[in-house]
């Protein structure tokens, strides 16, 4: 992948207001998929969707107890400022 295709790749995680508002939830620790669903009112299919998107998007990362998400550590500066920005939102 070219630098462009990858900043792209990031930057899509943030393109729908479900999942800046799940980042921005996150921002505050982990969290269960229930209590994401009942806090942010998003049915199921929908968190499922957003949340392997911000997966593979590098935005979560794998937290040791089952069906608990959690933010990854941001490591470039790029991803810094998304957290950030997203924080903000």
């Amino acid at each position: 992948r070219s630098p462009i295709d990858k900043v792209y790749r990031k930057v899509t995680a943030f393109t729908h207001p479900r999942r800046v508002e799940i980042v921005a939830h996150l921002r505050q620790g982990p969290a269960r998929f229930t209590n994401l669903r009942y806090q942010l009112k998003i049915p199921t299919p929908a968190l499922q969707r957003h949340l392997s998107k911000l997966a593979s998007r590098g935005v979560l990362q794998p937290h040791s107890c089952r069906g608990v998400y959690a933010l990854s550590k941001a490591g470039s500066p790029l991803d810094k400022a998304l957290l950030r920005w997203a924080q903000s939102a």
